[in-house]
Order: C-alpha cells, then structure tokens, then sequence
C-alpha cells in the first residue's frame, strides 16, 4: 500500500482534506502503519528502527483501523464518522465501557469527540460502540 491508497482510504473513510497529510509520509512495517513527518525522512536513528507515530493497522480486508491516538490528533479535522458524546457518555467511554449506538453509523470506526475535542476512537458493532481506550489510559473509577 502506497501513500495515495493510505490517504484515499482516511479521506473515504472520514472525510478529512487530504491537505491535511502533504507534510507527512507513511511507513509500513508488518500490516502497521507509521506516520512522520517529512522532515525527519532521511534522519538516522541508532536506537530504533521506526521513526514516528504508530498511524493505525492494515487490516485482513485491506481496510484501515487507525490507532486511538491518531484519531486523538487527526479527529478534529473529520467531517465523517464522527460521534459528539454526552457528559455521561464521556465517564463510559473514558471507562472502555460499551454504549449504545444513538449516531445510527453502519459498523465500523469511528472518531469520538466531546465538546468538540477528539477523544481517540470507538468501533461500532450492531448496535454498541466500543471505546478502544487503550487499558493504561482508562478512567479508573
């Protein structure tokens, strides 16, 4: 998978301007994407064999799961998929804990704000979104 293929499927999937993204490159190691910027492209880095953040995964079916954090930093620019939570939302899904689907989105990701700050990610399955909270970063109450 190309950059052009990353991009399109992020553009498709939750309509963020792919202007967002000319200063960035992808590196795909094992089906996980990386994103840096372009700028450290040719920076020889000793300790670590990848350079940037973990973008998200390429799935089975060639679809894209990106990672909480990207939707953390690139959620606010998506016009799609894009889930506005309650204040009693916010505690479940700051929690990892399911809630009910009131957005009516097919299954699939989706991008998770509150007061129109990006949270990081959910994945909806029938009729429950799922937080994909990681673990460490959950609400523990």
């Amino acid at each position: 998978m190309k950059n052009i293929d990353i991009i399109k499927k992020i553009v498709e999937n939750f309509d963020i301007d792919e202007e967002i993204f000319k200063n960035f490159e992808f590196e795909i190691i094992k089906d996980v994407i990386w994103i840096h910027s372009k700028k450290i492209r040719d920076l020889e880095v000793s300790h670590s064999n990848r350079k940037g953040l973990r973008f998200g995964n390429i799935l089975k079916d060639k679809s894209i799961r990106i990672s909480f954090f990207t939707g953390q930093l690139f959620g606010r620019f998506a016009k799609k998929r894009v889930v506005e939570l309650n204040e009693e939302e916010l505690v479940l899904f700051m929690r990892g804990l399911d809630i009910e689907n009131r957005w009516n989105y097919n299954e699939g990701q989706v991008i998770v704000r509150f007061s129109n700050i990006s949270l990081g990610t959910a994945t909806i399955t029938g009729n429950i979104l799922k937080p994909q909270v990681p673990t460490a970063k959950r609400l523990k109450v």
